[in-house]
């Protein structure tokens, strides 16, 4: 056994080099990108952010003030928008349902089709 030969043994028993290391730390951080980057992962957070800030607001301003100022005029005006939505839905619900009963059985699941592939023709990425 020659000197370069031991010196060789000796290296390859070492720990693996920093390199690798910090490898695998890059890819922690890019699968936290990964699914910070996911909508559903942003909304969760924008939901608990909003929800923490409210409960801030609502503790340093006191709860019947917050009722008072905040809650009682939000309901008043959102209220009659939320009827009249709901209103309209109904109506819309009666029409796809005779639409339905005019169609002949064997073409319902073609209309049904079309009728998804329009309402996702709404849905927004």
């Amino acid at each position: 056994m020659n000197i370069d030969t031991a010196l060789d043994d000796a290296d390859a028993e070492e720990a693996p080099p920093r390199r690798a290391h910090r490898t695998r730390k890059r890819a922690e951080h890019a699968s936290l990108g990964r699914l910070i980057a996911n909508p559903l992962v942003k909304a969760g957070l924008v939901v608990i952010g909003t929800v923490g800030l409210a409960a801030v607001v609502a503790a340093l301003v006191g709860p019947k003030r917050m009722n008072r100022q905040v809650y009682t005029p939000l309901r008043d005006t959102i209220e009659p928008q939320v009827d009249r939505l709901a209103a309209q839905a109904g109506t819309l619900q009666d029409q796809i349902t005779q639409l339905f009963e005019k169609t002949a059985p064997e073409s319902r699941k073609r209309l049904a089709r079309n009728i998804q592939s329009w309402i996702g023709s709404f849905h927004t990425d």
